[in-house]
């Protein structure tokens, strides 16, 4: 999927001015901008067979390795046999979110949709750090994630013990790592955040459209490592 506006930043316009934020609780210290309003949803559509079209923003591309098909309103249950055939081994509890988050965006509930994709995420984060630390051969390197208090702890404590063993591990694993796992589910969890929590802040639709595909290649990345982790 390739994706205009430099490194993910669409994942965070803001709907009147421009500022930054940064989300201190990544453990890789990335830094959001929040650009002024975008184009409508029509003209930020993620197409069959890869390509983001984006006609009214200069930006340099950004590359997430796996191509996604657009979801087209009206469409709930292809959005959740697209996840399914990218996904297979999807969680019945994580598709049980994103069922309630597809219905919700096509609703215009758009802080519901943020919160319930935002639920689906860390459904497959915990699946993934359940398996490793049950592993024979990698338990005793990833118990320790179980001993994590919060989500955010887990996931900063999880990609420090995944480190040494990024060499060992299968390319097709660790291909895009940090981009499809690190990157994208700090962008999914703010978003469920600051949408579950009384912020006053205001989602646009676009912005949830880009959340729902996104959602695609990171569970995909989180899969793919269970299979190399297992």
């Amino acid at each position: 999927m390739r994706l205009l506006w430099s490194e993910l930043r669409l994942c965070q316009m803001a709907s009147d001015e421009s500022l930054v934020k940064s989300d201190e609780s990544s453990s890789s210290g990335i830094t959001w901008a929040h650009l002024p309003a975008g184009p409508p949803l029509r003209q930020c559509n993620v197409v069959a067979g890869g390509g983001y079209r984006q006609n009214d923003v200069e930006g340099d591309a950004f590359d997430l390795h796996d191509s996604v098909p657009e979801i087209r309103e009206g469409e709930d249950d292809s959005f959740l046999a697209l996840v399914k055939n990218g996904v297979p081994d999807i969680s019945a509890e994580a598709l049980t979110y994103l069922d309630e988050a597809v219905a919700a965006f096509y609703a215009d509930c758009l802080l519901a949709s943020c919160v319930m994709l935002g639920v689906a995420a860390e459904a497959e984060f915990l699946r993934l750090t359940d398996i490793a630390a049950k592993s024979t051969v990698h338990g005793a390197t990833f118990a320790p994630v179980q001993n994590q208090r919060t989500i955010r702890q887990r996931i900063t404590k999880f990609h420090d013990r995944l480190q040494p063993l990024l060499k060992s591990l299968s390319q097709e694993a660790v291909e895009d790592l940090e981009t499809n796992f690190l990157m994208i589910q700090s962008v999914l969890r703010i978003a469920r955040n600051e949408a579950g929590h009384p912020t006053a802040v205001k989602v646009r639709r676009e912005q949830v459209y880009v959340y729902l595909q996104l959602f695609v290649p990171f569970a995909r990345q989180l899969m793919r490592l269970r299979v190399a982790l297992q």
